[in-house]
């Protein structure tokens, strides 16, 4: 007997039960398209996924991009940490041999060809970067930047281009554009240059400007912080005193602003965009309690003022009662800022850390990571992915 299919009215009550699904848990919209071909035409259209996305505002971390650390000159490897077992995960191994990740946003994931050290012939060499998309596993390399790239002085971050996208839900084969800024190896000037995807895919000329950024000044190929229409990177200079390198999307303008005074020297964290639109810093002190910081950036001298969370955050308290710690935190932290999510490591477990609910769970991996990249984004099924299955 054919099954009979749902009125309008109830294919309504369906749609709004299925907008309450976690986000975090993709796998459960999935299975509920395979219910029934009605439910598969509720969650693989367009309009459901814009209604998904405005209701819970925040797309999910569905998981973490590390750089598994490296001895003896090895190869970085990009190694995607899932969120819980239930969560997303790349269609084929997560690991990237001779990857290192650079940045993700947008649902993007920029990747740098990192070979071993024995296979460098150069200290200039050209520059291999490529565009992942985790959800579709699909890799786009990108052609070589259009000038010599020397080793610790630069750094690119990805971002979504598409024309009034509020990167809520970005376009998933929509235009992005990378930007690698950096300082020519005298330190006298600092240098832009941006790939567009369209049209044709291509590089702009560079664009160079003096430097504000101190003699001796080297990057750090450490998460940027998009904040309203500006790049952050941090760099370092060689009295091992850290700044921020500011980079204007529309302007193009490159400027220099301080970091707080107590990661002036080590800095233990990462920046991050702020709810309020502001560029923040997250830290763990010295302490190993987590420490949140919001900067006000003057419009004309660029010199930002920094305000600390009169709030601490004490890690090592929300921490299952026999972790065992020996000697501290580690120094690497990922922070997924418009949820609440935290990546830290101890000596030999690590842990994701919700701080809104104040829950710790303990994560498979116990490897050490040297970089940590939170990946967010929403992954709805798309009808061919819905009739592959059914």
């Amino acid at each position: 007997m054919a099954a009979v299919e749902l009125p309008e009215l109830l294919d309504k009550a369906v749609e709004e039960v299925l907008l309450h699904f976690p986000p975090d848990d993709p796998a459960s919209l999935l299975r509920a398209a395979l219910v029934r071909k009605s439910w598969s035409r509720i969650v693989s259209n367009p309009g459901f996924r814009r209604r998904y996305a405005e209701r819970h505002r925040a797309a999910p971390a569905l998981g973490f991009v590390c750089n598994l650390a490296t001895v003896h000159g090895g190869a970085a490897v990009a190694h995607f940490v899932a969120t819980s077992p239930s969560s997303f995960r790349p269609p084929r191994a997560a690991v990237h041999p001779q990857m290192r990740a650079l940045d993700a946003r947008h649902g993007r994931v920029l990747l740098l060809h990192d070979p071993p050290l024995k296979q460098v012939t150069s200290s200039v060499s050209a520059i291999r970067l490529v565009v992942w998309d985790p959800i579709a596993d699909e890799h786009r390399e990108l052609p070589a930047p259009p000038m010599a790239m020397h080793p610790s002085c630069w750094n690119a971050a990805v971002v979504c281009a598409a024309a009034g996208c509020d990167h809520l839900d970005c376009p998933r084969h929509g235009p992005f554009k990378v930007v690698v800024v950096g300082v020519r190896p005298d330190r006298t000037h600092m240098y832009s240059c941006v790939y567009s995807s369209e049209p044709g895919g291509a590089w702009s000329r560079k664009q160079t400007a003096p430097s504000t950024l101190g003699p001796h000044c080297c990057f750090k190929l450490k998460p940027s912080a998009l904040v309203v229409n500006a790049l952050h990177f941090v760099f370092r200079s060689q009295m091992r005193t850290s700044r921020i390198l500011r980079y204007d999307l529309a302007t193009k303008e490159m400027s220099a602003i301080e970091l707080p005074c107590s990661a002036y020297y080590l800095p233990r964290g990462c920046l991050v965009p702020t709810g309020d639109g502001r560029l923040g810093f997250v830290e763990v002190g010295l302490d190993d309690k987590l420490y949140l910081w919001s900067s006000r950036v003057d419009g004309l001298s660029r010199i930002a003022e920094w305000r600390q969370s009169s709030r601490a955050i004490n890690v090592k308290a929300l921490l299952p009662a026999k972790t065992k710690i020996y000697g501290g935190l580690r120094g690497e932290v990922g922070f997924a800022g418009g949820i609440g999510i935290i990546l830290v490591m101890t000596a030999v477990e690590n842990f994701l850390i919700d701080l809104k609910s104040k829950q710790a769970r303990k994560l498979a991996e116990d490897v050490c990571f040297d970089d940590v990249f939170p990946f967010t984004r929403f992954c709805i099924p798309e009808k061919s992915l819905v009739r592959s299955e059914i």
